[in-house]
């Protein structure tokens, strides 16, 4: 165990043997601290009960913690006659390890220290203060030992109490997070197993869909194409070879595909494992050879029975191909005179397209007329099936230069509509130029822009003015001409609109700062309390007022001046 000091109070005791006033007696000088007592006592404010209670408590600290804590009780220090000084002196006499520290209490003029080192040792500067703070309560009821108490029950808590229960939240800090861990791990796991879960059995559903749909389609199929190989015979002896030429090539198709889709089907069902990706891709190629083989056919076949329609109304029928015959190659003089109007309007160009319509659908008209008179023939002849075919060539045939005839009127609306259209995009034009004109061009490119655009703008009026316009070509020059300059006004508005938000924002700055400026002011801390017990900081800075946190050091009094003592905190 530590040595332990006891102060000598060898300078009060030769003044008082040498009888000296008892206003006197009361001043005490540090000295050296005697071996083997924690609490010196010169004050005797303590009664002996308290004193071996005390002195108990403080061994009992130091078998504990390691740290020595010592008491000096005087009425006041002396010589020097700052607290801090006064224990400092007093604790380096004693020769006080950095596990020992040395609290004094001057009982009459009620301030008190504990010294130690700026830095270091085993309870630090701010715990220092812990121990100074919980002794004041005490000391202001003048309860000396229960203030003993207080530090030795402080220091304790600084040195093991508090310590240990640090440790003990960071170990249940670390269990609950370890197991918070754990737990969200096993969750994360959980997730993931039912998301894989749900996810597998979504792909298992899904590829049963698909092989159920690609088994239906392969028998569907399958059944097309036998019955289609029936049609096919039976339309050959009843329209001839000719008219089946489609029909056969469409089920030579179908059967390659239905092959194909056998062929997969087989690696499906095979014993090598295939991947669900496999699975699915083959499962749908299937479905979709089917389909397309399917469609082809069934179309082939409703063509084949609109055919025998024909064939149950032939005379009827023709009668109709007839009628059409006769407004389609009324509309062919319509549609020259349509040509020819554009044709004196518009530049070679834009006509082309329709050049040769009504010369295409005069060849189709002298086709219908060939494929009527065949089946007027062959009905007369009780021929009913070719002449079916007959009546059905010269449909298509009619219906084809009616679309002939149609275009050259749609090119017509197409190129006024074009006309139109270029006369307000110049306009629009116009209109933007001046707007691009009054926009400032600190760089130049408004007026590039504007440069470009009227030669755009005077190229597309060339192609829109007088005979051999060609409207459609404007209108692409001029559609160009409008999307860029459209595009650099509205950057440089754009450009316009974020300096003025700069702007404002700066504006708005400057008056935040200057309400700031006139804001300011002085201010001046207020003026000290008045009595109470003060108490010195654990630093060398002197003592800390306890509640108003006021520094309480004192500078060492004159030569024959009396120290400064603090009130009582009951008003003595």
């Amino acid at each position: 165990m530590r040595t332990r000091w006891t102060v000598v109070v060898g300078l009060l005791a030769a003044l008082l043997g040498s009888g000296l006033a008892a206003g006197a007696a009361s001043a005490t000088a540090p000295g050296p601290l005697d071996p083997g007592v924690y609490v010196t006592d010169t004050s005797d404010v303590l009664t002996p009960a308290q004193q071996k209670a005390a002195e108990a408590r403080l061994t009992e600290l130091d078998e504990q913690t390691g740290v020595g804590l010592f008491f000096v009780f005087v009425p006041e220090f002396t010589d020097p006659s700052t607290d801090r000084e006064w224990v400092d002196e007093t604790a380096a006499a004693s020769g006080l390890s950095d596990r020992q520290y040395l609290i004094g209490i001057a009982t009459d003029t009620r301030v008190f220290a504990m010294n130690g080192p700026e830095s270091g040792g085993a309870v630090s500067v701010s715990d220092r203060a812990r121990v100074t703070e919980a002794m004041l309560p005490s000391l202001r009821q003048s309860d000396w030992a229960r203030a003993i108490d207080a530090a030795a029950d402080e220091v304790q808590d600084i040195v093991v109490d508090g310590p240990a229960r640090t440790a003990r939240g960071w170990t249940i800090f670390g269990l609950v997070a370890v197991a918070a861990v754990i737990i969200l791990v096993v969750v994360l796991q959980v997730r993931r197993s039912r998301r894989r879960a749900a996810e597998k059995a979504a792909r298992e559903a899904e590829i049963a869909a698909l092989s159920q749909q690609a088994s239906i389609a392969l028998v569907r199929t399958d059944d097309v194409v036998k019955s289609s190989e029936q049609e096919m015979e039976y339309a050959r002896a009843q329209f001839g070879d000719e008219a089946i030429g489609e029909f056969v090539a469409a089920l030579e198709t179908a059967r390659t595909n239905l092959d194909q889709a056998f062929s997969l089907q087989q690696r499906l069902d095979d014993e090598i494992p295939d991947t669900d990706e496999e699975r699915i891709a083959w499962n749908r190629l299937i479905v979709q050879l089917c389909s397309d083989s399917t469609r082809s056919l069934e179309e082939r076949k409703a063509a084949f029975d609109e055919l025998r329609e024909l064939e149950q109304n032939a005379p009827a029928a023709l009668e109709n191909v007839r009628r059409l015959r006769a407004a389609a190659g009324a509309e062919i003089d319509r549609a020259d005179q349509i040509f020819a109007a554009l044709a004196t309007t518009y530049a070679t160009a834009a006509i082309a397209t329709v050049a040769d319509n009504t010369a295409q659908a005069r060849s189709r008209m002298a086709f219908t007329d060939e494929q009527i008179q065949t089946a007027d023939q062959q009905i007369a002849a009780g021929k009913t099936g070719d002449a079916a075919v007959s009546i059905r060539a010269a449909e298509g045939a009619v219906q084809q230069a009616t679309q002939l005839e149609d275009a050259v009127e749609q090119l017509a609306n197409d190129l006024k509509a074009a006309d139109e259209r270029g006369v307000a995009l110049v306009a629009e034009l116009q209109t933007d130029i001046l707007t691009a004109q009054a926009l400032p061009d600190a760089q130049g490119f408004v007026a590039q822009a504007v440069a470009t655009t009227g030669r755009h703008l005077s190229d597309a009026q060339r192609l829109l003015g007088g005979t051999g316009r060609n409207p459609v070509d404007a209108l692409r020059v001029l559609d160009a001409a409008n999307t860029a300059i459209d595009q650099v006004v509205q950057q440089v508005r754009d450009e316009q609109a974020r300096i003025a938000h700069a702007r404002s924002l700066l504006g708005a700055a400057l008056e935040r700062a200057d309400v700031q400026i006139s804001g300011g002011g002085e201010f001046h801390p207020e003026p000290a309390r008045g009595d109470q017990l003060h108490r010195s900081h654990p630093s060398r800075r002197g003592a800390v007022d306890p509640r108003s946190g006021a520094s309480s050091r004192r500078r060492r009094p004159a030569a024959g001046a009396r120290p400064r003592t603090a009130g009582r905190p009951d008003g003595g």
